[in-house]
């Protein structure tokens, strides 16, 4: 077969933690015409010694201050010669096929100018892939109209930048230079000049991934990637317009896939220790638990919130624990076709029907949508589970919520960060909160001790306890039918009692007495810390 050689750049400033697993994943595929480049901007942290190890194995390298990532690329990039070209940061790496399969694909089809993977992966921070996912292709028209982008309600996947490579005359047709007017989007940018000139084909063989560690530009600051893919379309505007008024349909009639065999690459993937399984294409499955008491009226549009969901690896537990046979007719009448486990277990208390639920579940992710409760949306699960995938050393994802009143929808807004003093007055509902079903075997089940309030006391478990680390999105997760609205207050004698278990020095300094008769909470604990 014949070998273009390939140009490699890795730009780098202090990732000593993840280069050599980065070097490792090119210079270890053994391809014989590579040409590879690092540019250095001046780490303090090891990094340089790691380059120094690897030094026999590179075409040419500096450590050197710089003006950024983008000035690093383009410091590399003007070292090389090779025909094929590409760019792989420090904190990422290649698969151990990447370079023979690019060079396979651009050999035989010489039309193509620019590549990239239709299964992109996602590594943790170990180096072990955790995800990937099955893409079905790119066109010029839906990357203008913004579809590349996740904050895009027509999102269609992104087109990832560790798994792209392009031909050195497409490179220097658009003026060979990565921008250094984008601290973020730079990537996203050279597409942009790239899809003037040619389309991208994509290959459905996983040929490389970032990596999550939770340090990527990319990733902490999402928000400012979109403003500035945003701005670069705005460059296109006359573009965008026209296929504003396109249907999405035909903007993704004319995908460019390449056919490429891919036997010789699950071989070699199942030798590697990790099959191109169902399991990496599909992601995390979400068991999304629903406990009835008397939610005949409304389990119906639960159920439908659930089943509208855009994301797919869903089962819905539902677990009736009411006297009556009301809600078992409904599931009955229509929607037990959505319904995956169907538990009856009347007069139970809530504790003991949410454990249930617990052991039923086969998901990787649990959720608890009562009854009374609907998804807000149809992307509220698939938001969740990117935000799992970005952090996979997160425990818990929980968000805001809506109440359905008299007066209409009240937004519900969480805290950002976990107080304990906080969450001494107020719990964290249950129905915005996500949580990896292994979080259990820490915190342990529900507490039937308590009838009503053990949601309050397995909160102060998952957070006090046992510590669990959490991220916050800020989007709406459910709307709850309530007369009045608010979070899980503290409002009950077996709140008090939860409150002394978790907490020392505790001093309730005011109550207020309600209708029913039970003591409500209404001012703070005083000398109050967490056990």
């Amino acid at each position: 077969m014949e070998h273009p050689k390939i140009s490699i750049v890795t730009p780098s400033f202090n990732k000593g933690q993840f280069i050599d697993r980065a070097i490792r994943s090119v210079v270890e595929q053994n391809y014989p015409n590579l040409e590879y480049v690092i540019a250095d901007g001046g780490s303090q942290d090891g990094t340089v010694e790691i380059i120094k190890k690897h030094e026999q194995s590179l075409s040419w390298w500096v450590s050197e201050p710089d003006r950024g990532q983008s000035h690093a690329i383009n410091k590399g990039f003007a070292r090389t010669t090779g025909e094929i070209l590409a760019y792989l940061n420090a904190d990422d790496m290649y698969c151990p096929w990447a370079l023979e399969t690019v060079a396979a694909v651009f050999a035989e089809f010489p039309q193509v100018e620019w590549i990239t993977s239709l299964r992109p992966i996602i590594w943790d921070d170990s180096g072990r892939p955790v995800m990937t996912l099955a893409l079905g292709g790119f066109t010029k028209a839906c990357f203008y109209a913004g579809y590349t982008l996740g904050c895009s309600e027509h999102h269609m996947g992104w087109i990832q930048q560790e798994s792209t490579f392009w031909r050195r005359s497409l490179w220097e047709k658009t003026g060979g230079y990565v921008s250094e007017d984008f601290k973020f989007a730079m990537d996203f940018e050279l597409w942009s000049r790239f899809y003037e000139h040619a389309e991208l084909f994509g290959v459905p063989v996983p040929l490389g991934g970032y990596r999550v560690s939770g340090q990527q530009k990319s990733v902490d600051d999402i928000d400012k990637y979109y403003s500035e893919a945003l701005a670069v379309l705005d460059r296109y505007r006359g573009k965008r317009e026209a296929n504003d008024q396109t249907p999405k349909k035909q903007l993704e009639d004319k995908r460019w896939v390449i056919d490429y065999d891919l036997s010789k690459r699950k071989r070699e993937l199942k030798r590697w220790g990790w099959p191109l399984s169902e399991a990496l294409e599909k992601g995390p499955k979400v068991s999304i638990i629903t406990v009835c008491g008397n939610g005949a009226e409304t389990i119906g549009k639960t159920i439908e919130s659930v089943a509208a969901q855009r994301y797919t690896e869903i089962e819905h537990v539902v677990i009736e624990r009411s006297s009556g046979d009301e809600v078992k007719g409904v599931i009955e009448k229509g929607y037990g076709k959505f319904v995956d486990h169907f538990v009856r277990e009347p007069g139970i208390s809530p504790s003991r029907a949410m454990n249930l639920g617990v052991r039923a579940a086969t998901g990787d992710i649990l959720f608890f949508l009562d009854s009374s409760c609907y998804l807000a949306d149809e992307k509220a699960v698939d938001d969740v589970v990117r935000l799992f995938t970005a952090s996979p050393d997160v425990d818990v994802v929980f968000g805001n919520g809506l109440f359905d009143t008299e007066n209409g929808l009240v937004h519900l807004r969480q805290l950002h960060e976990v107080d304990p003093s906080f969450l001494a007055r107020k719990s964290i509902a249950l129905q915005t909160l996500f949580v990896r079903k292994e979080v259990f075997e820490r915190t342990g089940e529900f507490s039937e001790t308590y009838h009503d309030a053990s949601g309050y006391d397995w909160v102060l478990n998952l957070f006090l306890k046992c510590r669990s680390r959490y991220r916050y999105i800020d989007r709406e997760i459910s709307v709850r039918a309530e007369k009045t609205p608010g979070l899980s207050q503290v409002e009950s004698e077996e709140h008090l009692r939860i409150i002394k278990k978790h907490y020392s020095g505790v001093e309730i300094i005011r109550y207020r007495t309600i209708p029913n008769g039970i003591d409500k909470v209404m001012g703070v604990m005083r000398m109050m810390r967490s056990k």
